[in-house]
């Protein structure tokens, strides 16, 4: 699918976002449909970004992505899903490892929702967000672990 100015329906805005090959696109994509992203239309884009990385013209627009991005996930991302906290959390580290940096506040946001969605997880958004704290020199909460242990770990045997 082609990109076309103006505002479109939720199904194109993703469409149109994992199609993205460049960051300056994905810029122009997030600012023309900003009123209307949510919460998967915001995963997709970090998926995306973490993706292309900083193929096109050059880091002042992948910062500019980033920048909409944080502020946009500010607004959504109490609405996200495990699969998609997973997903952003995984994408946020790919992107550290390539020397961008996230947002201290934002990412700590993001640690909570893990541990409020960690019922949702499965074994692969554990790992994922799990290695992505790493990646990013983050220790994981005690509560994200917990939840994570609770819903992944067999339950101690009581009697054999």
């Amino acid at each position: 699918m082609s990109y076309r100015a103006g505002p479109l329906e939720a199904r194109q805005i993703t469409s149109v976002i994992k199609d993205c090959k460049e960051a300056g696109v994905l810029a122009h994509i997030l600012h023309q449909q900003r009123g209307l992203l949510n919460h998967s239309h915001v995963s997709a884009a970090w998926v995306c970004l973490a993706r292309i990385g900083t193929r096109g013209r050059g880091g002042g627009e992948v910062r500019e992505v980033i920048a909409a991005l944080q502020d946009r996930t500010r607004g959504v991302h109490d609405r996200m899903d495990g699969r998609d906290i997973a997903k952003v959390m995984h994408s946020m580290a790919k992107l550290h490892q390539r020397g961008l940096r996230e947002d201290p506040g934002l990412l700590a946001a993001m640690q909570r929702r893990a541990a409020a969605t960690a019922g949702e997880f499965s074994p692969q958004d554990v790992a994922n967000v799990l290695w992505a704290l790493d990646t990013m020199g983050v220790t994981a909460d005690r509560v994200l672990l917990e939840a994570c242990m609770i819903r992944h770990l067999p339950a101690p045997m009581t009697s054999l």
